[in-house]
């Protein structure tokens, strides 16, 4: 699963090594931190993901859950204060939009709020 927040991206994936935990990793240094303050992250000197963590799934359900109460923006991209890794996620933005299916019918925001 890969989790864009305003804070960083992390990759969550099953542990090899234990059921109870899963594993986050990140491309760019601090993100897991971010996310996730009391894990403990490691870095290797090579691979896609060098940034990795062991957390606990419950501990994972948690942040994740936080994470959905507190939004607090209308606008994603707007809302991430680090400029490089802003232009990051616009990029992946601007390659999922080449994967539209089409143009759809035409909606008004309020159609899907409350």
């Amino acid at each position: 699963m890969w989790v864009f927040t305003k804070r960083g991206f992390v990759s969550i994936i099953a542990s090899e090594s234990s059921p109870n935990f899963l594993m986050i990793q990140s491309r760019f240094p601090g993100h897991i931190e971010a996310l996730f303050p009391k894990a403990h992250a490691t870095e290797a000197p090579y691979g896609i993901y060098r940034y990795r963590a062991a957390v606990q799934k419950h501990v994972v359900a948690e942040t994740l859950l936080d994470l959905v109460e507190h939004i607090d923006y209308s606008t994603f991209k707007k809302s991430i204060p680090d400029e490089r890794y802003r232009e990051a996620v616009i990029d992946a933005w601007n390659t999922l939009n080449k994967y539209d299916l089409g143009p759809g019918k035409p909606h008004e925001p309020e159609e899907f709020m409350p």
